[in-house]
Order: structure tokens, then sequence, then C-alpha cells
């Protein structure tokens, strides 16, 4: 497992580190941060693909983003350098509640997001680790995109109503414009890459 905290450390910015990592490697499940939306992260995982074929890693497992086109031009230029590479797109996972960019809204008991009424098929990220596990052992999944998801569509509003019910307490959904929710990530510090991204 490659990450800053392994030896030897991984950096995703300094590409003198990603070698030692895959140094032995077969396959390797890369999952970009802080993600494949964000500008420049084609290009970064590409290189990385490279890097991993020149290796010798046979077979790469990919996370991406449904529905995000800079994450499908990542995809498609990922392919480019290694054709085996599986393709695992998820959207929302249902840890951003409790463990991830959700968390203190949950805890405050109100979550502002500008945010429709779409329904999101929320998967767990567990899950995914499976699809990433299995595409990483088994070749039978050489070059196939997976789209993961839920097992129900949820609103944010029907998602924290079932959140509400599990604690025991109110926490509530308020829809605000995007225009406003910038403004709040940049009052909170969020760097403005996250909130561009965020946005």
């Amino acid at each position: 497992m490659a990450s800053r905290a392994a030896h030897p450390s991984f950096q995703w910015g300094d590409p003198d580190t990603w070698g030692a990592v895959l140094d032995g490697a077969g396959a390797a499940y890369v999952a970009y941060a802080p993600d494949l939306a964000v500008p420049g992260a084609p290009e970064v995982v590409t290189a990385f693909a490279r890097t991993a074929v020149e290796r010798g890693v046979q077979r790469l497992v990919l996370l991406s983003g449904r529905g995000e086109e800079e994450a499908q031009r990542a995809e498609a230029r990922v392919r480019e350098v290694a054709p085996a590479t599986v393709v695992v797109r998820a959207s929302f996972f249902m840890q951003d509640f409790d463990e991830k960019f959700l968390r203190d809204h949950v805890r405050a008991g109100v979550v502002r997001l500008p945010v429709g009424p779409v329904a999101e098929p929320f998967v767990d990220a567990e899950d995914v680790a499976d699809v990433a596990a299995a595409a990483l052992l088994d070749h039978r999944h050489t070059g196939a995109t997976y789209e993961v998801s839920g097992p129900h569509l949820l609103t944010f509003p029907a998602a924290l109503t079932s959140i509400s019910s599990a604690l025991d307490r109110r926490v509530d959904y308020e829809q605000v414009s995007v225009e406003s929710y910038r403004e709040s990530l940049s009052e909170q510090g969020v760097p403005a890459d996250v909130v561009a991204l965020l946005t």
C-alpha cells in the first residue's frame, strides 16, 4: 500500500516517489487525491500509469467519478497508456456523512448544499473496495468499466431523514445557492482549489 505514511513514502506531487512503491507489483489500485475531477488530475494519473507500465505492472484499477467530465478524460488517457485498466466509477459515498466532508454538518444538525431534489445511489466505500479487490485479483475484469451504486436512490433530504432516525435526533437539509456555498467554504478556510472542486 502506498500512502504518505507508508515506507517508502508516496506523494502524488512527487513523481520520484512513485517507482519505489510500484516495484514488484503486478497490479495497482489508483485513487487520486483529492479527486480525478480536479484540473490537472488526468495528466498526473496518466504519468503515474506510464510509470506503472514501465515498472511491469500488468493491471491498474482506477477509481473514477460518475458523470465527471475531467474524471472521464483521465480514464481515457490512462487507458491509452495501460489498455487493461479497470475503471470503477462512483459518486457520493455513504461515508461522506460520518467520515468525510459532511460529518461536521451532520453533527451540527444541518447539512447545507447547493443540491436540488436529485436522487443519488449513495454507495458504501467498503463495497467499492470489494469491487476493486476483485478487479485487481481476477484478469477476467481486464478493461472493464463498473459503475457502482448503493441499493436505493435517495435525495439528500431522504438520506438525512434516515440518518436522523438512526441517530435519534434531527438532522435537517437546507438547499443553498452555489454562490452562498462557495462563500461559506471560503469563510471556513477551505483552499480555493478544493472550493472549486466542491462547487
